[in-house]
């Protein structure tokens, strides 16, 4: 008879043979296949968990991915690393215990962090982050002393590594369904008589790759400023606003970078849009708005000295178009109002200054000038324009696939890691702020912004303005899907234009082109180059404020108009 706790002779000679028994290469393989599955999706857990705790805590964030290539990337190699010198060292009943409560750590991690963020984060983003705070730190603790268990030392393998797989392979092609079509239709009233047409803003955003012999966005802004300029005959009565993004990828270097000859020809490329005879003669200007990557992606002082250097530049410019090109707000300023006229007030935002500068008095100051702005408008109609826009169906606003690069891009926009994503704290503040400040002052009559790369028009409920406008496809295109408020969407090369009538009517415009035409490669001449400004045509068109009494419409109504609107020479 065999006493109550005392061990069975045969299990520990059971035990002491699979002591003895020499490694299977097979199994050694297939442990070493599942802890590189698991681990690599722990340690990018993990990796993405830090970040999380950084922008909580720190309030230090990412602006893209090229972000994560650096010192990140440690935890997410060090999670694998450790389990497989795991699966090298121990046997196989040891290792499946491990590995299982690595996953388990990983569920627990996440709901536990989730419920954390939720109770004590007020913004959306609380409940991700916190999910990939606590899975990324328990996921690294367990595998740490994994590997500790492994140093001081001995299923179905292919069940395990299938699972593991199969979870990877639905995130790498997504669980979300696809985000939905955005709204194409156009909206093409009649046009405006020229006649009754005071000034006209021209709305461009993200030019920061272009150049006038190979982007035919150029070249046909140019004829369309041309035709405007003539028809109004005023002392700056045409206007262009660059939205932002001037110069990709990081703004102007310095004078001895080798860089820099090329920031200079864009800039230059994009002040030929004021550049002809008839724009000089009317006084014809052009406003740079800073965008994030004129800044360089840079926080504070780095990034200031790179606006500062494309004031410089603009300021000393002698060429054609010389004394009507200037940055604004001008650098170091948030804000600034330009009066277009007896019928416009233009309140121009340096939004990047926001979300990369960050100080609280600064801010304030910078929320005071909008309402200030807002509430003196006397009448006036309101432009507010800026870089960054309030909403957007595209990658910055709009929900990012469970699929797009491994489902990272989505759990780092999810948990308002990318600073400059709708998501982000610190641009759901910028939002918030205005919406308060649009409610409280008056609502503007348009608010445009670029930022993503694709043209957009949104109602009332979206930007807090009668209409909102994304219009950053100068030199770039991205996809688009359908947002709250959204009236129209196309991933197409365009601009907008704000027509300002005498009597206070407001209309919006917005000329597209179809995709292919973006841009032409440099050895096809100047042909291609004529046939894609041939290919612009008007794609919306409505009367936003039908005049100085009227209600401010929320949807396009029929429209009137006897007289056509000047024709861009050379366009059809």
């Amino acid at each position: 008879m065999i006493a109550w706790g005392a061990p069975f002779p045969e299990r520990e000679d059971d035990h002491e043979k699979r002591r003895r028994r020499p490694r299977s290469p097979a199994r050694t393989a297939g442990r070493i296949l599942a802890a590189l599955v698991v681990g690599g999706f722990a340690g990018v857990v993990a990796m993405v968990g830090l970040l999380a705790f950084r922008a909580a805590v720190e309030e230090v964030y990412i602006h893209g991915l090229a972000d994560v290539l650096g010192w990140p990337v440690v935890p997410a190699l060090a999670v694998p690393v450790c389990l497989v010198v795991v699966a090298w060292r121990l046997r196989n009943h040891q290792f499946w215990r491990w590995l299982g409560l690595v996953l388990a750590g990983l569920a627990a991690g996440a709901l536990t962090g989730a419920g954390a963020g939720a109770l004590f984060v007020s913004h959306a983003s609380g409940p991700w982050a916190g999910a990939l705070i606590g899975a990324g730190g328990v996921a690294f603790l367990v595998a740490a002393l994994a590997l500790a268990a492994a140093l001081r030392s001995d299923g179905s393998l292919m069940g395990w590594a299938a699972a593991s797989l199969l979870f990877l392979s639905l995130l790498a092609y997504g669980c979300t369904p696809d985000a939905d079509p955005p709204p194409g239709a156009p909206r093409v009233g009649p046009p405006a008589d020229s006649a009754e047409v005071e000034s006209v803003v021209f709305l461009l955003g993200d030019p920061g790759v272009a150049r006038v012999d190979t982007h035919p966005i150029l070249r046909r802004m140019r004829e369309d400023v041309e035709a405007w300029s003539r028809v109004l005959e005023g002392d700056g009565q045409v206007r262009v606003l660059i939205l932002g993004d001037v110069i990709y990828p990081a703004g102007f270097h310095s004078a001895d970078d080798e860089r820099r000859r090329m920031d200079s020809l864009r800039v230059v490329d994009q002040i030929s849009v004021v550049g002809g005879p008839r724009a000089e003669a009317a006084g014809a200007r052009i406003l740079f708005l800073p965008g994030n990557h004129d800044w360089g992606q840079e926080e504070d002082w780095d990034g200031a000295v790179r606006v500062h250097r494309m004031a410089d530049f603009l300021e000393g410019w002698d060429g054609p178009g010389h004394g009507r090109a200037e940055l604004a707000p001008p650098a170091g300023e948030g804000v600034e109002i330009v009066d277009l006229g007896d019928n416009l007030r233009m309140i121009l935002l340096d939004t990047a200054w926001w979300l990369l500068g960050r100080d609280e008095g600064e801010k304030k100051a910078f929320t005071e000038a909008v309402r200030r702005a807002l509430a003196t408008a006397d009448g006036r109609r309101t432009l507010v324009a800026a870089h960054h826009p309030l909403e957007s169906g595209g990658p910055h606003g709009a929900d990012v696939y469970m699929g797009s690069l491994l489902g990272v891009r989505f759990v780092l926009k999810r948990a308002g890691v990318m600073v400059q994503d709708l998501d982000s704290r610190p641009y759901a503040s910028l939002k918030r702020t205005l919406m308060q400040a649009f409610s409280e002052e008056g609502r503007p009559d348009v608010f445009a912004g670029g930022h993503d790369h694709s043209l957009q028009v949104f109602g009332a409920s979206a930007f807090g303005a009668t209409r909102g406008l994304v219009v950053g496809s100068a030199s770039k295109l991205t996809g688009v899907g359908g947002a709250v408020g959204m009236l129209f969407a196309r991933s197409e090369p365009g601009y907008a234009k704000v027509l300002v009538h005498r009597d206070g009517t407001l209309r919006v415009e917005v000329d597209a082109a179809p995709r292919e035409v973006l841009a032409c490669p440099a050895e096809s001449g100047a042909a291609c180059v004529e046939e894609g400004v041939d290919a612009y045509r008007t794609v919306w068109r409505e009367t936003v404020v039908r005049s100085a009494a009227a209600t401010r419409l929320t949807s396009g109504d029929p429209e009137s108009g006897s007289a056509s609107s000047p024709k861009a020479e050379g366009s059809p």
